[in-house]
């Protein structure tokens, strides 16, 4: 059922998405090839109005570059946080909660298609990234078969690599949960629910950040950053290196796993569709 769900609810995301990657990697193209006819310094007069020309092209094409990059994220939050309150809190909420599914499916859902819609903004972010920086893409095939043939001799390196991408994964996943604990709580409210949406949200950033330097100083008073540094050789360090991203990653989880409950609890007892 949940598949079923986050099929509906990507389809239903995805359309306007869509059109704004597709632009990105127009305007890319377009930036790309209008580079190096920039960097052009002709010395005959004849030229002039050329490179003046290709300057305008070359200045215009960074202006819409900046403006769709812009427009992938607004959007991008824009459609997390439409989609979630309309479908359940909205007008639709009426048809949607009559449905013979769960509370907990119909979040995981939406998490699940917001989360892969950022996954593939970030994505076509680079490429738009790499088409402008090196158009014919050979450098980055052999950059990553240098990376694949080191793996063998470094497993523990990998494994950090790894990790890392998991717990960055993870805290997409836990930026979009908040949002949706925050619209939850925002909803207890009769009136001004956008304001108290936007209350709960920065109350619970604080207390995040309370709670994240309460970690670090914790941390600090144990001396955990200088057992790292202090290891004797680079085996040692990954591995405690390695202890510590394991550590982060139970932590986005956990947070995780109580702004879901936050948000399914409320949804489910105290759901007001005024």
């Amino acid at each position: 059922m949940i598949a079923k769900l986050t099929k509906y609810e990507f389809r239903s995301s995805i359309k306007i998405m869509a059109m704004i990657w597709g632009a990105l990697i127009v305007v890319s193209i377009l930036l790309a090839l209008t580079n190096p006819i920039s960097d052009v310094n002709p010395l005959s007069d004849d030229m002039s109005d050329a490179s003046g020309l290709a300057e305008i092209l070359t200045v215009t094409a960074g202006i819409l570059y900046a403006m769709v990059a812009c427009a992938i994220v607004v959007v991008t939050v824009f459609i997390i946080i439409q989609r979630f309150y309309s479908s359940l809190l909205g007008d639709e909420g009426y048809l949607i909660n009559t449905l013979p599914v769960k509370m907990w499916q119909l979040i995981t859902s939406k998490g699940i298609a917001a989360t892969c819609l950022v996954i593939i903004s970030f994505l076509v972010g680079v490429i738009s990234v790499l088409i402008i920086a090196h158009p014919d893409f050979g450098w980055l095939f052999e950059q990553f078969r240098r990376v694949l043939d080191e793996i063998p001799d470094k497993p523990l390196f990998v494994l950090i690599v790894i990790e890392g991408i998991i717990l960055c994964v993870l805290g997409i996943v836990k930026s979009i949960y908040q949002i949706y604990a925050s619209i939850s709580v925002g909803q207890l409210l009769n009136r001004h629910r956008l304001l108290g949406s936007v209350g709960a949200y920065i109350g619970i950033s604080v207390a995040l950040t309370i709670i994240s330097s309460s970690f670090i100083v914790m941390g600090d008073k144990l001396g955990i950053d200088y057992a790292i540094a202090s290891a004797t050789d680079a085996f040692s360090q990954l591995t405690n290196f390695n202890l510590m991203m394991c550590f982060l990653i139970f932590i986005e989880v956990l947070q995780i796993a109580a702004f879901h409950i936050i948000s399914e609890r409320i949804l489910s007892t105290k759901l007001n569709l005024l």
